[in-house]
């Protein structure tokens, strides 16, 4: 006997859709009312699922802040937000070092190809050139979109110690 009373219901259901569970509950071994009842159970979970997600989102959510806390979860971001943002300058001002260097350099090598250069006439001129690199990084961004629109205070600049 069973432990709960059942109830009749009557539905109907166009024909494509009962050839459609008629087959299913041939393939799983069972008898249509039977497929019928699980169809109804497993779309009622469902259902249910979807009416208590605010409440289920709601427990996860607590959970979630009973184990992790805003304030540690900003601090952690900002402190890895901070280390990343030092990297990135570190990187850029090497960049720019490195670019400004090269600059002065390709003008000071175009200004004194007169003749040839000795190995140490070289070195010199990339020493004062690296120098004039820190240099002009010193600057404002202002001052430097000046420095690089004068062509005479560039090459000025490039020519001197030679």
């Amino acid at each position: 006997m069973k432990p709960y009373t059942t109830v009749q219901l009557n539905v109907k259901v166009p024909d494509t859709t009962a050839d459609s569970i008629k087959r299913l509950a041939a393939f799983n071994q069972i008898t249509v009312a039977e497929q019928l009842r699980r169809f109804i159970e497993e779309g009622l979970s469902v259902n249910s699922n979807a009416q208590h997600i605010d409440l289920i989102a709601s427990i996860i959510r607590q959970e979630l802040m009973a184990i992790y806390h805003p304030a540690d979860i900003q601090r952690l971001v900002a402190g890895q937000l901070e280390e990343t943002l030092k990297k990135f300058e570190n990187t850029q001002r090497k960049s720019g070092k490195t670019s400004a260097a090269g600059y002065f350099l390709l003008l000071k090598v175009l200004m004194y190809l007169t003749g040839h250069l000795s190995a140490e006439d070289f070195a010199q001129m990339a020493e004062q050139a690296g120098q004039m690199g820190v240099e002009f990084m010193k600057q404002s961004n202002p001052t430097i979109n000046e420095i690089l629109r004068d062509g005479n205070y560039a090459c000025g600049t490039a020519s001197s110690n030679l």
